[in-house]
C-alpha cells in the first residue's frame, strides 16, 4: 500500500500490486473466520477453514513469486516447452495433496495408525467408511484422510519420477533442468520426511519441516512451470 500510494510501483506491477492487496485482505478475513470456528468449549478450528486459510496463503505466495519471476524474466513470444502440460498436472496433484495435508493437520489424523506402508495390519481399515453418505469420509473421516494423504504421496512420487524421466529425455535449458532437479529432489525428500513424521507420531519439529518443505516444493513447481511456459 505504501509503495502504491507513493507511486513507486512500476506500471508493470500496478495490477499485480492491487491483486496482492486483495489477497492479503482476503487472507486476513479467512484467518479471522478460521479462528472464530474454534471459539467454543472445544477450542479446535474447522479443518475446512484451516485448509482454506492455508490455500489462500499459498496462492498469495505463488502469486508474489510469479510476479517476481516475471520482472526478472520478461515475457517472450517463443512456444512453451512440451513438458509444460505434465508440469501443470503435477502441480494440480500437489495442490490437492497439500489441502489433504491441511485436513490431516486440522483433525489430528496423523496420530492414528503410525505404521508404514500399511495402516496397522491392513492397507485400509474398515473405520475409513463409517460416515454416511460415503463421500463424507473423504473430507471428514480422520482415518480416510490419512489414507488419502498417504496414497496421494505415492501418486506424487510416481508422477515426479515420470516427469523427471520425460524431462531428461527431452531438450531442456539450464534453467529448466535445474528447476526439474529441484522439484524431483524436494518431492523425494518430502515423501521421506512425511513417512518419518508419521512413524515417529508427528513430532512438532518434523511436522513443521514437512509443512515448510511443502511450500518449497510448490514454489519449485511454480518455477518449473514458469521456465517451461516462457521456454527459457
Amino acid at each position: 500500500l505504501v509503495f502504491k500510494f507513493k507511486k513507486t510501483l512500476p506500471q508493470t506491477l500496478s495490477t499485480q500490486g492491487r491483486n496482492m492487496i486483495i489477497l492479503v485482505v482476503l487472507q486476513g478475513l479467512m484467518g479471522w473466520f478460521m479462528v472464530k470456528s474454534g471459539l467454543t468449549l472445544d477450542p479446535q478450528v474447522s479443518h475446512f477453514r484451516l485448509a482454506a486459510h492455508l490455500g489462500l496463503a499459498l496462492v498469495l505466495l505463488q502469486y508474489c513469486f510469479w510476479s517476481l519471476l516475471s520482472l526478472s524474466h520478461p515475457s517472450t513470444r517463443t512456444a512453451p516447452h512440451p513438458l509444460l502440460k505434465q508440469a501443470k498436472s503435477f502441480s494440480i496433484l500437489l495442490g490437492i495433496q497439500i489441502i489433504y495435508g491441511a485436513f490431516v493437520a486440522g483433525l489430528k489424523a496423523g496420530y492414528g495408525f503410525n505404521t508404514w506402508p500399511k495402516m496397522g495390519d491392513v492397507w485400509l481399515p474398515d473405520s475409513a467408511w463409517i460416515f454416511r453418505p460415503i463421500t463424507d469420509n473423504f473430507f471428514s473421516n480422520p482415518v480416510m484422510l490419512q489414507f488419502m494423504h498417504r496414497s496421494m504421496g505415492i501418486i506424487l512420487f510416481l508422477a515426479v519420477i515420470i516427469l523427471f524421466i520425460k524431462g531428461k529425455l527431452s531438450l531442456l535449458s539450464i534453467r529448466q533442468a535445474k528447476a526439474l532437479n529441484i522439484v524431483f529432489i524436494t518431492t523425494v525428500s518430502q515423501v521421506i520426511i512425511g513417512i518419518a513424521t508419521l512413524i515417529f507420531v508427528v513430532p512438532i519439529p518434523l511436522a513443521l519441516l514437512h509443512q515448510s518443505l511443502a511450500m518449497v516444493l510448490l514454489s519449485g513447481a511454480t518455477y518449473l512451470i514458469f521456465v517451461l511456459k516462457r521456454n527459457i
